[in-house]
């Protein structure tokens, strides 16, 4: 298969060559051994560099996370559905019937609003897009799934959604730059981070009974690009990046008292955060642009307050989900170039080994589990050039 361009895929050294044929919609089986070598950078998000406008498509693959490394396999099929324009971020609903990919749209001029698209995950077809605020880059819903929060960065605004009926609330202000979301476990507050106008990071709650902006916590002077929050709701951990090249931070926020707490250095530019059901770990994916070709996947023991050696995995990681039941982290890659598309990447929590790329498409930079685990969705470019973002469906079976 060749891209738009009359390009052959190019799969990355040590991988089967099914996985080649995964990569371009046939349903053959793989492998998950080791890791293979990779290559190459590309782009980080919009509100770090400004927009860069990539068309694209999502893959969803079905995985059997608990099953042994080297017993799972894939297969992929395509036309899942069809999303929208350069999806930033997913969520799935609590009961796994819909998944929502939001949608940047091709924001070159600055003005153009972001949508919401609802996916059925049961028929792969996608319903009326909802229009949100300018250039959307993240996405959570509250734990009985009724009303989506976006984060609107360009606009400076959080864009409440009720579920049931597509309908958008009043967006709540929150300042331009705020870009990264998090949802406490009891549903009752969404937090929202990035900087403000004087370039200092901050964290701002809104109460989702009200949908009005608490207080700004003052969280250091780099941007936060970053959220998680632990499973017992009592801890915000924030990725910041050195605006100097240095090492990136990972710091910890009582929720109670609104303090910061203990700070961890990471690898140079960390954009995407994950912990385990059980709280134990945090997983911090880092770009690592001033050190290595290939990005960082970070964990960090969480009682201790130490962070473990880096878990090299693909070029440019982007996006973390952990399973259900906390035995698989997964990474996304970019891999963002003309060449070689990207990959996700398992990593055993158990082992912190990183397991064979799946090879999934280009640029897959979101991804989301179903609430089961069994599936996993992710942003990719298939054509890598302008277009319909579509999805594509990959399962797991084990033997």
């Amino acid at each position: 298969m060749t891209d738009g361009r009359d390009r052959p895929h190019q799969v990355p050294d040590g991988l089967p060559a099914v996985l080649a044929n995964a990569a371009s919609g046939s349903a053959a089986d793989a492998d998950l051994g080791q890791a293979g070598p990779r290559r190459l950078w590309r782009r980080r998000p919009a509100y770090m560099v400004g927009a860069l406008v990539v068309a694209g498509g999502l893959i969803a693959a079905v995985l059997l996370v608990g099953a042994p490394a080297r017993s799972v396999h894939y297969k992929m099929a395509v036309d899942f559905a069809r999303a929208g324009f350069w999806p930033q971020a997913l969520v799935v609903a609590p009961d796994g019937k819909t998944l929502y990919a939001v949608n940047a749209n091709d924001n070159s001029n600055g003005v153009m609003l972001g949508t919401v698209v609802p996916i059925s995950t049961a028929t792969g077809v996608a319903g009326r897009p909802i229009t949100v605020g300018v250039d959307p880059e993240a996405i959570v819903i509250t734990p009985d799934g009724k009303t989506l929060y976006v984060a609107n960065c360009s606009s400076g605004t959080v864009t409440p959604i009720s579920a049931a009926s597509g309908r958008t609330g009043n967006p709540v202000p929150v300042g331009k730059g705020n870009c990264a979301l998090a949802m406490a476990p009891d549903g009752a507050t969404v937090y929202v981070a990035g900087q403000d106008r004087s370039g200092q990071g901050t964290v701002i709650p809104i109460s989702t009974v009200t949908n009005t902006a608490g207080k700004p916590i003052p969280v250091g002077s780099a941007p936060v690009y970053a959220l998680a929050i632990s499973p017992d709701g009592r801890t915000l951990y924030l990725a910041s990046q050195s605006l100097s090249g240095g090492p990136g931070t990972l710091t910890s926020v009582s929720l109670a008292t609104g303090l910061p707490g203990k700070t961890i250095r990471v690898p140079d530019a960390p954009v995407a955060l994950a912990i385990t059901p059980d709280g134990t770990t945090l997983y911090v994916a880092s770009l690592g642009m001033g050190t290595s070709e290939d990005g960082t996947v970070t964990p960090v023991n969480l009682a201790a307050g130490i962070a473990g050696a880096p878990i090299t995995v693909g070029n440019e990681p982007f996006a973390l989900a952990v399973a259900p039941n906390g035995k698989t982290v997964y990474v996304a890659n970019l891999n963002g170039d003309a060449i070689q598309p990207g990959t996700i990447t398992p990593i055993r929590t158990s082992t912190g080994v990183a397991g064979t790329p799946i090879v999934a498409g280009w640029e897959p930079q979101a991804l989301a589990l179903s609430p089961d685990g069994t599936t996993i969705y992710a942003a990719i470019d298939p054509d890598f050039g302008a277009g319909l973002w579509s999805v594509s469906e990959a399962s797991l079976t084990s033997r």
